[in-house]
């Protein structure tokens, strides 16, 4: 059965991690504020809705992924406190997870953000 204060308790556990990975991780930081930029920027160049939709998902994708690293990384402090060979490499392949996305999202945002760009200096 549909239970309002359950929503409003889940609703208000995802900020709690939200506001937690904000406050703890400065990519997560830098990133929420490059991807309001980027969807500024994308207003402002009165480009496309389809193409800020597209910039909207690809933000989002970076996000969910610093999110999802973090609480992968957390976890494992947790269940190794101690640096272990193996430990580190998972880190470093959650790290990559999140640089790749970034990545795709800068090509994204150039590819659709650079011709408007370009017409409106020449």
């Amino acid at each position: 059965m549909f239970s309002p204060a359950r929503l409003i308790r889940s609703f208000q556990y995802a900020w709690n991690g939200i506001r937690s990975t904000f406050v703890s991780e400065q990519n997560f930081r830098i990133q929420i504020c490059i991807g309001i930029l980027v969807l500024l920027l994308a207003v402002g160049l009165s480009i496309p809705l389809s193409h800020i939709a597209f910039l909207v998902l690809v933000v989002t994708f970076v996000l969910v992924l610093e999110l999802l690293n973090t609480a992968w990384e957390r976890m494992l402090d947790l269940m190794h406190p101690g640096l272990s060979p193996a430990v580190r490499l998972i880190k470093d392949l959650l790290a990559a997870f999140v640089f790749i996305a970034s990545l795709g999202a800068v090509i994204t945002g150039l590819l659709l953000l650079g011709p408007p760009l370009i017409n409106l200096f020449f």
